[in-house]
């Protein structure tokens, strides 16, 4: 992996889930509610833990969900927690997809784009 676009550090999955955690799991279903997906293969941009993942493939009918966090300690947190052959994690530069162009059918960002430095950037590769 590059350098990535945020000098962000994050290490302990725990922690995450105890601040913006349980804010992602109390927003994800009503995210997805307004966003309208319920199909296809989905980029879940700043997965964090896996909140909105699991949300996607207990309330849709989604093939599969990719993950990526800047952080490798949430993008193994929670492949370990949603071991699921539909759902795939792995530390990544929302910036910077490494996953070729048209490669999901839908890009998601739950609560954390205010923390990348250029969300312009993230959104135009997203």
């Amino acid at each position: 992996m590059s350098a990535p676009s945020s000098t962000f550090l994050a290490s302990d999955a725990g922690v995450y889930d105890q601040l913006m955690g349980r804010w992602s799991r109390r927003w994800a279903t009503r995210f997805l509610d307004f966003v309208g997906v319920t199909d296809g293969a989905v980029l879940d941009a700043g997965c964090g833990t896996g909140s909105l993942t699991a949300a996607l493939l207990e309330h849709s009918g989604v093939r599969s969900v990719h993950g990526i966090d800047v952080s490798p300690a949430y993008a193994t947190a929670a492949q370990k927690r949603y071991a699921s052959p539909c759902a795939t994690f792995e530390a990544g530069d929302a910036c910077a997809i490494a996953a070729p162009d048209k490669s999901f059918d839908h890009a998601l960002s739950l609560l954390v784009l205010q923390f990348v430095p250029q969300a312009e950037r993230a959104i135009t590769k997203m």
